[in-house]
């Protein structure tokens, strides 16, 4: 795949072993890719192989929430006004999942990790 930014990129590995068929791999890229928000990461793409499927999304540099509640890093801890940032951050994120993208999508998976 070619990007024309020339930007760094995530890439998410799906197994194929545990998802669904291409159908439905399809449908859900077609949701996930117009889901634009603020506190949501941008999917710019996809890549389907015989053993995975790859999701490509923007690189954020700051890395994970687990990152910085769990790293003892002392130059990367969250005082409580970042704290709150975050937590305000995530949960506008949710609400707009929840109740203003259409289709509704719930996540089922937060955790720290999963927070950008």
């Amino acid at each position: 795949m070619v990007m024309n930014d020339c930007g760094t990129f995530a890439v998410k590995r799906i197994d194929r072993s545990r998802e669904g068929s291409d159908q439905v791999f399809e449908r859900e890229l077609e949701i996930l890719g117009s889901i634009k928000h603020i506190n949501l990461v941008n999917l710019r793409g996809y890549c389907r192989l015989p053993t995975a499927r790859l999701l490509i999304y923007d690189y954020l540099v700051m890395g994970s929430l687990d990152n910085f509640l769990h790293e003892r890093v002392d130059d990367r801890l969250l005082n409580w006004n970042a704290r709150l940032k975050v937590a305000l951050g995530s949960a506008r994120g949710l609400a707009y999942l929840h109740h203003d993208c259409c289709p509704k999508i719930v996540h089922r998976d937060i955790k720290s990790s999963n927070i950008l």
